[in-house]
């Protein structure tokens, strides 16, 4: 009976293990993979986390000039552009600097 109970705890251990190493390695809905939400706020604005965090990498790449394909690429999924996205896109384009081609797409999908 002890290798039974043995073998049942050592079971659950490893069972229990798994599904941690699961929970880490699927970041929730709502952090989408960042650990710290849906937002950033900048100087009291709330921008959308995702777009602001592929905007600053898209940058950083480019040597600070964002090209017209990086800039299709935050509109990937051809999903609507929520009202927070907006504004982010905005921030981001009086904040980086945009090739003449990426300003003008961006500018076209969030009116401005």
């Amino acid at each position: 009976e002890d290798s039974k109970a043995k073998a049942l705890l050592a079971d659950a251990e490893a069972t229990l293990a798994q599904q941690k190493s699961k929970a880490i390695a699927t970041p929730s809905a709502k952090s989408r993979g960042s650990g710290k939400g849906l937002y950033k706020t900048v100087n009291g604005v709330r921008y959308d986390r995702e777009t602001l965090d592929a905007v600053e990498a898209a940058s950083a790449a480019a040597d600070g000039n964002i090209s017209l394909s990086q800039a299709q690429s935050f509109f990937e999924g051809g999903k609507a552009i929520s009202k927070v996205k907006e504004l982010t896109l905005e921030h981001c384009l009086k904040t980086y600097k945009f090739s003449d081609e990426a300003a003008e797409l961006v500018r076209g999908k969030v009116g401005v």
